[in-house]
């Protein structure tokens, strides 16, 4: 199954459409709005940009498209109005697959700009909105450009379906399920996660490349709120459509090879594995994590007081934002002729759930800053004295492949790379043990020595001159005593606003 292609919301505003069944959605947005609103104000309140350039990745269609970025603009515009400050130009862009169905976006913009002029006074000119087809597996926007990400219920669904969930003879190995379930393997579980970390570690390194250093993000997923693979929130809802499914698989009206080789795309991660993932991706600092449950039937929450539960009605309710998020990939798979009767099914069996229990779905919202000091990646190694052989601290690396890879890691723009060598003298009797320090730099960052000719397009040695200011000159006069040398690579993010001359050449 080709994702790109295949997958994208019921468009239009139909019965069946994404934008008539997307409440849970709504709700789980209501819930990320305080998070939403700390971030996008401790963003401008760092720096008060005249403008801001902000993208909502996987906005899909309807009323929640847009919904977002109004509540950005409020949160904005009320900071403004306390500090006497002017609105700062916003340029927002939304993204989705290309089947997503921006035109019911781009004809609902007429009235939400006329609402902006009404309830903020707000001129035209303040916000631009543009739409951006594409996947967020791949590079959406040129480096260095957003400065505020935003993205909800869209980064759970993976790149592609998960390798690995067949055996050695070709059998499925989650057969009967159409994803995680009690009597799917550990191996399913475990193809399962190795796909999201992948995919997530991908995400964070494209935005990253994409963002401003300081830039702010804030993503809400669909997760689980406990480490436990099968988790009846996040799950059991696809089981019952496999239920369905193997009903219509008894009677023919399905092929079971069909239904056996069909899994989704999506992970509900739990709150560790998405620590995991950003803390080994490196380059966001994770600032907030909530979760939050909402009820699978939205319509039963604390805020509807009239609410009187009737089984057909609340199963018919979940079955139709189940099919507007799961139709595209069914009919593809299976043929559109089954659709009506698998989710008349489905809604019967989630109603008579629904009798039984209360099952809830749990949210993750998280916000994350991207980083901007001189801390991303460290690699340590020990040379004996008499030039011995190098031993790399990550684990069967040799020296060869670490100057590979340190040498391919060197180059231009905002991202810098400084090769560094830190020498510590160990001296007997001569003289005492010295510490070779990270000197302050006239911006008032910290910085690090690398030797003379090391290779890098960061190299300071050969460009260095004593008494330039800086409190690292050696002399090159200077011999270099017999003791242990510890060489780390150092992977330095560019400072945003050093000018044209980096402080670093």
């Amino acid at each position: 199954m080709d994702i790109e292609t295949v997958l994208h919301m019921v468009g239009g505003a139909g019965d069946t459409s994404y934008a008539s069944n997307s409440t849970l959605q709504k709700i789980a947005i209501s819930n990320a709005r305080p998070v939403v609103e700390d971030s996008i104000l401790d963003l401008y309140c760092s720096s008060y940009p005249k403008i801001l350039n902000i993208a909502d990745l996987g906005c899909s269609s309807g009323p929640n498209a847009l919904s977002v970025i109004k509540e950005i603009i409020d949160a904005t515009h009320e900071k403004c109005r306390q500090l006497s400050r002017p609105m700062p130009e916003l340029r927002v862009f939304l993204n989705d697959l290309p089947g997503n169905d921006f035109n019911t976006i781009f004809r609902s913009l007429v009235v939400f700009y006329d609402t902006l002029k009404e309830e903020k006074g707000l001129p035209s000119g303040t916000c631009f909105v543009a739409g951006v087809p594409g996947s967020f597996y791949g590079r959406l926007f040129p480096s260095n450009f957003l400065d505020f990400i935003h993205s909800s219920y869209s980064v759970h669904w993976l790149s592609q379906v998960p390798q690995r969930l067949q055996g050695e003879m070709g059998q499925s190995l989650n057969k009967g399920n159409l994803y995680l379930a009690e009597s799917s393997p550990p191996a399913v579980y475990g193809a399962y996660l190795e796909q999201f970390q992948r995919d997530f570690s991908l995400f964070l390194k494209l935005r990253s490349e994409e963002m401003t250093s300081g830039g702010h993000m804030v993503l809400t997923v669909i997760g689980r709120n406990s480490e436990e693979p099968y988790s009846k929130g996040c799950c059991h809802n696809w089981e019952l459509l496999s239920q369905a499914l193997k009903e219509m698989a008894s009677k023919g009206v399905v092929q079971e090879t069909k239904l056996d080789s069909f899994n989704l795309p999506c992970y509900a991660p739990s709150p560790k594995e998405l620590k995991d993932v950003i803390t080994m991706e490196g380059s966001f600092f994770l600032d907030q994590l909530q979760i939050t449950e909402t009820n699978w039937d939205t319509n039963d929450n604390d805020d509807n007081k009239g609410y009187v539960f009737y089984k057909k009605a609340s199963g018919l309710h979940v079955a139709k934002y189940i099919r507007a998020l799961t139709e595209s990939m069914l009919v593809t798979h299976f043929g559109e002729e089954i659709i009506e009767e698998l989710f008349e099914r489905f809604a019967e069996k989630v109603g008579e759930h629904l009798s039984k229990e209360k099952p809830k779905c749990a949210n993750i919202t998280f916000s994350m800053t991207k980083k901007n000091r001189a801390i991303a990646q460290v690699t340590v190694f020990f040379f004996s004295g008499d030039g011995g052989q190098v031993a790399g601290l990550r684990g069967g690396d040799d020296g060869t492949a670490t100057e590979q890879r340190r040498r391919r890691s060197c180059r231009d723009g905002r991202r810098v790379i400084v090769c560094v060598r830190i020498v510590w003298f160990f001296f007997r009797s001569r003289r005492q043990s010295a510490a070779v320090a990270s000197p302050t730099m006239p911006d008032g960052r910290r910085r690090t020595m690398a030797a003379s000719g090391d290779g890098c397009d960061g190299d300071l040695g050969s460009n260095r001159t004593p008494g330039d200011g800086y409190d690292d000159d050696m002399g090159s006069g200077k011999s270099w005593p017999t003791g242990i040398v510890k060489s780390a690579v150092v992977e330095l993010n560019s400072y945003k606003g050093h000018g044209s001359k980096a402080p670093f050449t």
